[in-house]
């Protein structure tokens, strides 16, 4: 698993806890939700830009986003399965 789908994995579960709509978080940083659905897929990488605009739009810190051993350790854990 790429780094850009870890990046993906880790906003839409930040979005998603904090109950906020794909459409609705692209609204609200300016962007069109396809878009915002291929960066939560790992198809399309966030400027630096749009990172930090997405953390404040949900109250976050950037890092949120960058946490990728904690979602590794979470795949082992869940189904066995080892990037």
């Amino acid at each position: 698993m790429n780094e850009a789908t870890l990046f993906g994995q880790l906003l839409r579960a930040t979005r998603k806890a904090h109950n906020v709509g794909l459409a609705k978080l692209a609204e609200k940083v300016g962007i069109g939700a396809k878009h915002l659905g291929r960066i939560e897929r790992g198809e399309k990488l966030p400027s630096f830009e749009l990172i930090i605009a997405l953390a404040n739009a949900m109250g976050v810190s950037p890092s949120e986003f960058f946490a990728f051993e904690n979602v590794k350790a979470d795949l082992v854990k869940s189904v066995g399965f080892y990037p």
